[in-house]
């Protein structure tokens, strides 16, 4: 569950990565655009507010006072210079190198646009450049006097000027290029924004009357549509171009996703696939692993439980095939050497009824002979059925255990003899059936004494609920060792004459388990120890 949590929180925080380029993406692009028209069109400095020049307008450590670079290049583009005087007029800083109207009574300018701001204790002007500066007086006298020289008309023609000359609202003469009539209202002076009119205007007013209008192109001018087809071709190339690098990005994006998720995934089903066609060796190559170090990746830390997972499903299933194989053999060997011990007695009791069957004289002393085997051989059938019957009787958990309190100190006592030692740590208390306990102990014992060379010694110890057999003998080999406690595994050939079911052991390991209880061995070349460990108070 921690894993699919993590997982799904990666798989969230891609996509609200990827959500989140978009939105970026989008700023990014509305930023780009109106930060380039700024700069190409800036805004008109005649709307500017007094507390946004403030912090335009510094004075440096020195006692001198300068203008922001934005505000110096806002002016520029206004066509006109910036000049910060003391409340009686004393030039503080200007934008103008030349200074050209440092020495001009400001109270007496004409024909200028100009802005004020306080700031502080003293004041920032805004002057408009005249466009006409320097030939207003001659073109009003040549369009008056209808007199003009050819380097007038040059000029007129360099700076595309048209003078003009009305009386009564009719214009009655004019030099430049012939432009359209303008009506009495357009003589009315209005403070026009930089950007906002087509033309730029001198009316001076006759002491007759009349009117005389110099008029040029405003280069400046720009209509909205105009502003707004900029803004839209900009703004689309903008789009194209940070939509592109949006597009460049999920594709890089696609391919970690891939490369974090899809190939794990990929391997995941290929190990799943192998497993299917009983193929438990691990790959050579891991795409998880480091080909090196053989340590898993870091971006692949998610898929650790699951690759571990997998490899222990395939050691898992590795060892259930070799058990199948091995319970095969096995059973084999158990139905084999089952009719041949069955085969084996009922023998001996066929051939000695038919010999006292026949019409032969037996003496009475070879009577008793054949009847001492027929009963010995009937005897292990017997016990050997009642085995089989038990085991199964173990299995289908029909035996019913009487459990009492045993105190291990007295009780393990009646398993001492010359060959068999017993040694009990105290407390060493259990509660099972005595009976089915005292046949899991003989079993046990009696194993060691007939499998190891005669006065072998054996060591019964018992410390609280644990209890351990060790014989010294040889040891037992790891493949009798594999399958001691199967049915009918006597660790011998079934052709030889050792006494016993070969279910012993068998029903032994069922015993201790209807208690609740395990049953361990473990054996090397100085001896067996059995331990048999049975825990209080469980509950069938």
């Amino acid at each position: 569950m921690k894993q699919m949590n993590l997982l799904t929180l990666r798989f969230v925080s891609y996509f609200t990565l990827f959500y989140v380029a978009i939105i970026l993406a989008f700023f990014i692009t509305l930023v780009i655009v109106f930060g380039y028209e700024n700069r190409k069109h800036s805004s008109d400095i005649l709307l500017l507010e007094p507390f946004e020049v403030t912090d335009k307008v510094e004075q440096k450590n020195d006692g001198t006072w300068i203008f922001s670079e934005g505000f110096e290049r806002q002016a520029t583009d206004n066509d006109g210079e910036l000049y910060l005087m003391t409340p009686s007029l004393t030039l503080l800083a200007t934008t103008d190198e030349a200074c050209a109207l440092c020495d001009t009574d400001f109270t007496q300018l004409q024909h200028r646009k100009l802005k004020r701001w306080d700031v502080d204790d003293n004041v920032v002007y805004f002057v408009a450049n005249d466009p006409f500066e320097g030939q207003q007086q001659a073109m009003m006298q040549a369009v008056l006097s209808n007199q003009t020289s050819t380097e007038l008309q040059q000029t007129l023609k360099r700076t595309n000027t048209t003078v003009e000359h009305y009386k009564e609202g009719e214009r009655v003469a004019f030099i430049g290029e012939q432009l359209s009539l303008l009506r009495p209202v357009d003589f009315v002076p209005t403070q026009l924004l930089t950007f906002e009119h087509k033309e730029n205007r001198n009316i001076i007013a006759q002491d007759d009357g009349s009117i005389v209008v110099l008029r040029s192109p405003n280069e400046r001018y720009r209509t909205f549509d105009q502003l707004m087809a900029d803004i839209s071709k900009m703004g689309l190339v903008v789009f194209i171009v940070v939509h592109i690098l949006l597009l460049i990005g999920v594709i890089i994006m696609s391919l970690v996703i891939s490369s974090r998720f899809v190939r794990p995934v990929r391997y995941i089903l290929s190990r799943i696939e192998r497993l299917a066609q009983f193929d438990y060796a691990k790959p050579s190559k891991n795409p998880l692993y480091k080909a090196k170090t053989k340590r898993l990746k870091r971006k692949y830390n998610l898929y650790q439980p699951v690759d571990e997972s997998l490899n222990n499903l395939s050691t898992r299933l590795a060892y259930n095939e070799r058990q199948i194989k091995n319970s095969e053999k096995l059973r084999e060997e158990w139905i084999t050497g089952l009719s041949h011990d069955l085969k084996t007695p009922l023998s001996s009791i066929f051939g000695y009824s038919a010999m006292l069957n026949s019409d032969y004289e037996w003496s009475q002393t070879e009577v008793r002979q054949f009847a001492a085997t027929m009963q010995e051989k009937a005897t292990y059938m017997d016990a050997l059925i009642k085995d089989l019957t038990y085991t199964y009787q173990l299995k289908n958990k029909a035996v019913t255990l009487t459990r009492e309190t045993m105190d291990l100190t007295e009780w393990l006592q009646q398993f001492s003899d010359e060959d068999v030692e017993v040694e009990v740590t105290a407390p060493a208390v259990i509660e099972a059936d005595k009976l089915l306990m005292q046949r899991v102990l003989d079993n046990i014992i009696t194993n060691a004494k007939k499998h190891t060379p005669v006065n072998t010694r054996v060591l019964v110890r018992a410390m609280n609920t644990t209890i351990t057999v060790q014989d010294f003998g040889t040891g037992i080999p790891q493949e009798e060792l594999d399958n001691l406690f199967e049915r009918y595994y006597r660790g011998t050939n079934t052709t030889s004459n050792s006494s016993g079911t070969g279910l012993g052991l068998a029903i032994t390991k069922q015993l201790v388990e209807l208690h609740g209880g395990t049953i361990t061995v473990s054996s090397n070349d100085t001896g067996t120890i059995f331990t048999i460990d049975i825990p209080k108070n469980h509950d069938r």
